[in-house]
């Protein structure tokens, strides 16, 4: 005998079918592709140093100077204040540039932000501001280092708090 109740309750998911189970299967590895980025940027952490007290003609050669006093071991390049970045910054494997609420206005001819392989650019939500450069014809303003096509979250990993 079957109860009133049960016969009016149906399953929350409906039986799977291969293209169900697909599907969830795909959203499922997304999720987790998502997931072991975020995980391994959280475990990124090493040296912190802060760009703003290295020197330099402009922002850009400041954040150049501290990436180089981490070395090759892993560690996060803070800079606090914006400013203008007026050559190009290049951000070695393991570091993680990691931009204060506020704006920072490219003058470069050239892109003016390259992550290499396993680096990482964080910043406070829409507060972090990078601005196109002024020089004309230069709208890029983050890319890969030697123009790799290889982003899909394992280059190049942009992260906004």
């Amino acid at each position: 005998m079957t109860s009133y109740l049960h016969k009016q309750c149906r399953p929350l998911w409906p039986s799977p079918t291969p293209l169900r189970f697909l599907l969830l299967t795909a959203i499922l590895l997304i999720l987790g592709g998502d997931l072991a980025v975020a995980q391994r940027v959280g475990q990124q952490k090493g040296r912190t140093v802060n760009a703003n007290d290295y020197p330099g003609s402009d922002l850009g050669a400041k954040i150049n100077a501290a990436d180089k006093a981490l070395g090759n071991s892993v560690g996060e390049i803070m800079v606090k204040g914006g400013g203008i970045i007026g050559t190009q910054i290049v951000i070695s494997s393991d570091h993680t540039l990691r931009l204060s609420a506020d704006t920072y206005v490219s003058k470069t001819s050239v892109i003016p932000i390259l992550l290499k392989d396993r680096s990482s650019l964080a910043g406070s939500g829409l507060k972090s501001v990078i601005t196109e450069s002024t020089e004309a014809g230069q709208f890029t303003v983050v890319s890969a280092y030697n123009h790799s096509s290889y982003f899909a979250g394992k280059l190049l990993r942009l992260h906004s708090r």
